[in-house]
């Protein structure tokens, strides 16, 4: 396994590819993206361990994630601005299998604030529901969305109120409420429930918020596992749905009427006779407590040659010694007591389009070993793609700024380096401030950046990250300063407090909530942007930032999204302060001498970015092998052309 390390991508439509596997991402930020990662398709990494998302940063956008296998997500911030979109192109065309694909939160911080532009407002996910295919057998909205064992006990054992998880407190699992069976399930103690009726998971969010944000559907309060039935054979229009029937306890207890059953779909990606990918998939509750029993409808018998997956080994590789079980009866098939996630899945990864021939009779509820058990007990991060790999393909090396390219068996520029030799270093010519991050690393091509050269630290601002409008401000020691345009500031508040410089807090003074915030009100209304309480225990909430609130009434909680932020779009001038109508108006000129990169390797003079400006960086020297002396490089200048006008 290997992955993409450090990569930053900014202000994309599509961040990501259609499918890969056993490649994954680590160190990602993407941030104000349309998609913050694209991906169409996945499988499970062959070392048996691996995440596929790792220590990333992921802001203001979609996440539009993957079918296939246990999609592990860890030891990532989701910040403001973050729409969930599960299985996002499964059975458009060919893509997907069957729709069901396991998504493992671990050690996640989510602050996911009221969703994604283009989204419903306030959602958070949401669950396919379309169809693009000729036919109906297409049950796209699959996806679970779990907590890693660790955080689901975690969750569960915390008090209701504000946290990181992305989970209501107590709850573990999300699911379409197109499996309607699991609100059957022990109905009297709610092990599950549709989000859009629980008005007390959190205190000041009602069920109608939940609803919205978690796509209209189910939470569980068990750590929910994937359960996929590939069949073939069959044809859209014309193939049974399967039965699934659920008891409490043991398969011995399978007696009288079972407590929950549910007609499953057929599923069949493309047209009939356009793929092998077809079957039944359905979300499941593990262990010792329910047992399962699977048919067509009818009574038909599930054949012996269609193949049963049941979770993911990576389970228990990953996050605890016992595999995952599922006590199960399959009419037709022999099954024992159960099955367990360490189950033979060979060849079900096979091929381009997956499930060749060999993988049929293969699976659960055969006579096949299990896979073998690995441990990852201590996990170790995935290695970065290497950009050398056929070095000995290349006759005298490459230098040290360059790799050899299989193909063509010569020597390329490594990522953030041009020229004959490959000796210019582009993020040198940027002249970020030490509160910047080069960006030209990651986006390519052969001369300078000229805009968003720099990626500023919060709090710094400017093309060169240079300026700092929060210098000295510590917003009241209870909130972040955040750069707000060239030359203003904002600051966003911890809970609990309000004002321009986070120097109202409500504590003490309304009575609602024993006094605590949210003080028994709201903390998260589609549409609401200032928050306020009273002595009585009232709420009031405003669309409108500059409103002061009902008379006796303290703003507890203020959204700062919308403030009014003034960039100049000439690298050699800066914006002033919004004014009283919110229009950014005046503009100042930066010193002269400030190096500038809408023309590569300017400097400013009298508000202008001209060439001319600092020498380009000292060319490295390359290395292993420099050029013959007999035969010296051409010397390219600096604008890429044969010539400089």
């Amino acid at each position: 396994s290997v992955a993409f390390v450090d990569h930053v991508d900014y202000q994309n439509a599509f961040v990501g590819q259609y499918e890969a596997g056993d490649i994954g991402y680590v160190g990602h930020t993407s941030t104000d993206n349309s998609n913050l990662i694209y991906w169409k398709e996945t499988k499970n990494f062959a070392d048996g361990c691996s995440a596929h998302i790792s220590q990333g940063y992921y802001r203001n956008g979609n996440m539009a994630l993957p079918d296939q296998g246990t999609f592990i997500i860890e030891e990532t911030i989701f910040d403001q601005g973050i729409h969930l979109e599960p299985n996002h192109h499964c059975n458009v065309g060919v893509t997907g299998v069957l729709c069901m694909p396991q998504y493992v939160l671990h050690k996640v911080t989510w602050n996911g604030g009221v969703g994604a532009a283009g989204f419903t407002p306030g959602a958070w996910v949401t669950f396919q529901n379309m169809n693009t295919q000729g036919h109906n057998n297409n049950q796209n909205y699959g996806g679970i969305f779990v907590l890693s064992p660790e955080d689901a006990i975690a969750n569960r054992n915390r008090s209701p109120g504000p946290s990181n998880f992305f989970f209501p407190a107590g709850y573990s699992s999300l699911v379409s409420n197109k499996f309607s069976y699991l609100l059957a399930i022990d109905a009297s103690t709610g092990i599950c429930a549709l989000a859009s009726t629980l008005n007390d998971a959190e205190p000041g969010v009602d069920g109608s918020t939940l609803g919205t944000r978690y796509g209209g559907g189910i939470l569980c309060k068990p750590e929910l596992r994937a359960l996929k039935i590939y069949s073939r054979g069959l044809n859209a229009g014309s193939a049974p749905d399967m039965l699934i029937e659920v008891w409490n306890g043991d398969v011995n207890d399978q007696v009288g009427a079972p407590v929950a059953s549910q007609f499953i779909p057929y599923h069949q990606i493309g047209g009939n006779g356009q793929s092998r990918k077809q079957g039944y998939s359905v979300p499941v509750v593990p262990g010792p407590t329910y047992s399962y029993r699977l048919s067509l409808r009818g009574g038909g018998d599930i054949p012996a040659e269609w193949i049963i997956e049941f979770s993911d080994p990576i389970m228990s590789n990953r996050f605890y010694s016992d595999a995952d079980t599922l006590q199960l009866v399959v009419q037709g098939r022999n099954c024992g007591q159960s099955i367990n996630s360490r189950h033979d899945r060979r060849y079900i990864w096979g091929g381009f389009e997956y499930l060749e021939n060999s993988a049929f009779g293969h699976g659960a509820c055969t006579n096949y070993s299990d896979m073998p058990s690995i441990s990852c007990s201590n996990p170790s991060v995935a290695p970065a793609i290497a950009a050398t790999e056929c070095a000995e393909d290349c006759a005298g090396g490459c230098s040290v700024n360059e790799f050899c390219d299989c193909g063509s068996k010569s020597c390329h520029c490594k990522a953030g380096f041009i020229g004959e030799n490959c000796d210019i270093d582009l993020c040198a010519a940027a002249r970020c401030s030490s509160h910047g991050v080069c960006s030209a690393t990651y986006l390519g091509g052969g001369i300078p950046v000229s805009r968003q050269a720099c990626i500023c630290e919060d709090g710094w601002s400017g093309p060169l990250c240079d300026i700092n409008p929060c210098a000295g401000k510590n917003c009241s020691g209870h909130g972040t300063c955040k750069a707000a345009g060239d030359s203003d500031f904002t600051c966003e508040c911890d809970a609990g407090f309000s004002g321009e410089i986070c120097e109202i807090t409500c504590d003490n003074y309304c009575s609602g909530g024993g006094g605590q915030y949210p003080f028994g009100c709201a903390t998260n209304l589609p549409g609401v942007v200032k928050y306020f309480c009273n002595q009585s225990g009232g709420c009031a909430y405003s669309s409108d930032t500059s409103d002061p609130g009902p008379p006796g009434f303290c703003a507890y909680k203020t959204e700062t999204s919308g403030v009014c932020e003034c960039y100049s779009q000439n690298d050699c001038k800066i914006a002033d302060k919004c004014d009283a109508s919110g229009v950014c108006s005046e503009e100042t000129n930066r010193p002269n001498g400030t190096p500038c990169n809408s023309v590569p390797y300017g400097k400013c003079l009298a508000g202008v970015c001209i060439a001319g400006g600092p020498s380009p960086p000292t060319p490295t020297p390359p290395s292993p092998t420099p050029p013959s002396p007999s035969s010296p490089s051409p010397t390219v200048p600096l604008c890429e052309c044969s010539s400089c006008t």
